[in-house]
Parts: structure tokens; sequence; C-alpha cells
């Protein structure tokens, strides 16, 4: 066995926008997703101005807090994986056509019985 440790912390905090497991029965599910989107994309808009403002500096300082902010940026569902490289293969083998079906009267005339 091979002595791999996988850190699967970061799952722990995934926000969900539509999990009505945190909303109240009886308030409006549809009103409460709709916060949750307005907040966790005002969360996001904060995040990327401090990235930017972050990576114009450039100083080591700030490379180091570029890091930690990097490390410690908010998990939701749209931005937890990305597309790298995406590739269609079609093939070139000639797809054999399916043999034409069988008729009552060809069955009758080959003499076997089908039951």
């Amino acid at each position: 066995m091979s002595n791999l440790s996988f850190d699967y912390s970061k799952w722990d905090n995934i926000d969900l926008s539509d999990d009505e497991a945190d909303f109240h029965p009886n308030l409006d599910t549809g009103l409460n997703i709709k916060v949750k989107r307005a907040q966790r994309e005002r969360k996001m808009e904060e995040y990327e101005q401090e990235r930017k403002q972050l990576l114009e500096d450039g100083s080591p300082e700030a490379m180091k807090k570029l890091e930690k902010l990097e490390r410690s940026k908010p998990l939701y569902g749209e931005n937890l994986c990305h597309v790298v490289d995406e590739k269609t293969i079609i093939s070139d083998k000639k797809i054999e056509k399916a043999p034409p079906p069988v008729t009552k009267d060809e069955v009758d005339s080959s003499g076997e019985d089908t039951l």
C-alpha cells in the first residue's frame, strides 16, 4: 500500500446557493436562493478586487498575501473545477450498415420454423 495522504478539508466548506438544508421551512426558498447568490457574487467581486490589487503591487509581501488569499478562496459550485482541454474524436472507420430486416415472405420461403 502506498502511503499517500490527501487533504479533503477544502470540500468541507463548499457553499451551494441552491442547498436548502440551511433555509428555514417557513421562509420563501426562492428568495433565500437569490440572497445567497447575491452574497456569493459580492464576495467573489471583493476577492477579485483584492487579488487584482495584490497583483498590481507585485512586492514580495503582496505575493505572500496573494498566496494566502488563494488558499482561502471561497469555494462555490461554479468555481470548483475548470476545463483544461476539450477534445472531440471522430472515428474514421466505416460503420457497417445493419442487414435489412427479414420480411415474412422470406421467413416462409426459408422453410424454418420460427416458433
